[in-house]
């Protein structure tokens, strides 16, 4: 690896050169390259093929709870959501007893490392809201629902400067397990993968008692299959009535996985 020097600094791509920064220093390196044919039949490249395999079926995975989790995904993940839950699915993986490279991702067996995933990394759930809750799903897993004693809000909800309502919401989605084929990884019950259902519950005042309960179920669905998971989130916004209408506040948002299986 060899370093600028000079008045003038590069930075990208030229030919077979790279030039970046590294620890503060400027520096250069030569790209190297690996044949079609090393990397798919070199003992040497097994390591990574195996890697590149079972990343590309987390990928994938992830992408289908993303999915799933729409359309709070989008309104509540930080800007790492993908690649956080990608590692989430490798984490998935790795508890499978496989041949490396070939591994099942089972979210229905191993889904501990997606409990209490945030959709935001900064922002809990928990932090937001201290007041406990129950989740209960029926036994054809399709139906999901939320509730909550009566409870004082001005103490259990940590709310944004400004904030005169809250609402909660809740969402399920579906993860398929997902088996090593010769075209890569691919869902075992791809009809029922990435499916979603969500429920919002009424604007609730913060200085007055309040007693949620959501429920939800899955379009379509009468049985989820037993090579597919539930994966069930629970999330809080926040809102500020000025003049009978309810502006939506961007902070305080949190979402978290509290149910799967």
């Amino acid at each position: 690896m060899g370093r600028q020097r000079g008045a003038i600094r590069l930075e990208g791509r030229l030919g077979e050169l790279c030039f970046y920064r590294l620890n503060g220093k400027d520096v250069v390196r030569r790209i190297g390259t690996v044949s079609r044919a090393h990397y798919e039949q070199s003992e040497s490249m097994a390591r990574v093929r195996e890697n590149a395999a079972e990343f590309s079926g987390a990928s994938r995975a992830g992408k289908a709870l993303r999915e799933g989790l729409q359309p709070y995904a989008n309104e509540m993940g930080d800007t790492y959501l993908s690649g956080r839950l990608n590692g989430a699915m490798m984490r998935v993986m790795q508890q499978d007893n496989g041949m490396r490279g070939k591994r099942m991702i089972s979210v229905v067996n191993h889904g501990a490392p997606l409990l209490g995933f945030r959709l935001n990394k900064e922002r809990s759930l928990e932090a937001v809201m201290n007041q406990p809750y129950s989740i209960q799903v029926n036994g054809a897993r399709n139906e999901a629902t939320m509730a909550m004693s009566t409870f004082e809000p001005q103490t259990m909800v940590k709310a944004p400067k400004g904030a005169s309502h809250f609402r909660l919401m809740m969402a399920m989605a579906t993860v398929s397990n997902y088996s090593y084929t010769n075209e890569g990884y691919e869902p075992l019950h791809a009809a029922q993968n990435g499916l979603r259902a969500q429920a919002e519950s009424a604007a609730f005042l913060l200085n007055a008692p309040a007693t949620p309960l959501l429920s939800a179920t899955l379009p379509g669905v009468a049985l989820l299959g037993a090579d597919v998971a539930l994966v069930v989130a629970l999330g809080i916004r926040f809102y500020a009535e000025v003049n009978g209408a309810m502006n939506e506040l961007n902070d305080g948002k949190a979402m978290d996985v509290v149910w799967v299986g």
